[in-house]
């Protein structure tokens, strides 16, 4: 007996919460058996099992976020006084905005449906000068589509203000501006198209195929076929755009003009913190488990003279 070891190859395209799980269904046990039949019978035995297993996985996302935030302390007049302190003193202007987008992922685990149960074909003590005829094809296909579109834009324009001050023209008395800090902190995060396909076969059943004990002139033959193809496609497509505006001023405090005294502009800290982080287009692929071991055997023995036999035997995977 010769061990027969045939792994799949698979087609993949490439270019990231849908699931999807299929388990392996391999063919039953398949018998065909063409035999004590008389002399110059003519028998024809055909057998076709055909599956097919398809899987589609789409996802479409169109996103879109406008974020306006306007912080303002400032902007302040304190103008045309006479006699005393002149103070202007702003609180913080702080901002903080998150966007976060997270969109399309497939994840399907499918067996590849190759391995075949026992399969059995027999064509024996037939008669003189019969003509016997064995056709057997088990096909199946596998086919796991994946797609992902995304189309994504952030706009975010913040603005955190406490200056713009004015004390001018003032007599007498000291003038202070103090103003507060201006902070703006800006996180964006985009999460789109992610694609994991787990595709695995398992153990194969014994092929055995015999043509014997029969008659002379006897014209025997065996035709099988197990054929399989498995199909995997992936495809990311991601437009992202992140527009981002962001100011903090402190700044732009007007002290003119004014007559007797100290005259003083303290600004605040003016903080920027921008964090954008994209991700985008992941495909996985595992096909490490998808083999088929299957035993074959093939017997030609015992038949009668000037007979014709012929067993014709097809393992193909794609």
């Amino acid at each position: 007996m010769n061990k027969l070891v045939y792994k799949l190859t698979t087609a993949v395209s490439t270019a990231a919460l849908l699931t999807g799980s299929v388990a392996s269904v391999a063919f039953g046990t398949t018998t065909v058996t063409i035999s004590g039949n008389g002399s110059d019978s003519d028998n024809t035995s055909n057998v076709s099992v055909n599956r097919s297993t398809s899987i589609y996985q789409t996802n479409t996302a169109n996103i879109q976020n406008n974020v306006n935030i306007d912080a303002n302390t400032g902007n302040n007049d304190a103008n045309d006084n006479t006699g005393g302190d002149v103070e202007i003193s702003t609180g913080d202007a702080n901002v903080s905005s998150s966007v976060s987008n997270s969109a399309n992922s497939n994840v399907a685990s499918v067996g590849c449906g190759t391995c075949d149960g026992d399969t059995n074909v027999k064509i024996s003590g037939n008669g003189t000068g019969s003509d016997n005829d064995a056709n057997v094809g088990l096909n199946s296909v596998t086919k796991l589509v994946q797609k992902n579109v995304a189309d994504v834009e952030n706009n975010v324009d913040d603005d955190a203000k406490t200056g713009k001050n004015d004390a001018e023209d003032n007599t007498g008395g000291d003038v202070t501006i103090d103003t507060g800090d201006a902070d703006v902190k800006v996180d964006v995060t985009n999460e789109v198209n992610q694609n994991v396909a787990s595709v695995s076969g398992g153990q194969g059943g014994d092929v055995d195929v015999e043509i014997s004990g029969n008659g002379s002139d006897s014209d025997n033959t065996v035709n099988l076929g197990i054929n399989s193809l498995t199909d995997v496609f992936q495809n990311n497509y991601a437009d992202i755009q992140n527009d981002i505006d962001v100011d903090a001023k402190t700044g732009k405090n007007d002290a003119n003009d004014n007559t007797g005294g100290d005259v003083e502009i303290k600004t605040g800290d003016a903080d920027v913190e921008v964090d954008v982080d994209n991700k985008a287009n992941f495909n996985g692929l595992d096909l490490s488990d998808c083999d088929c071991e299957m035993d074959l055997a093939v017997k030609v023995a015992g038949n009668g003279s000037e007979s014709n036999n012929d067993a014709n035997i097809g393992l193909n995977s794609a």
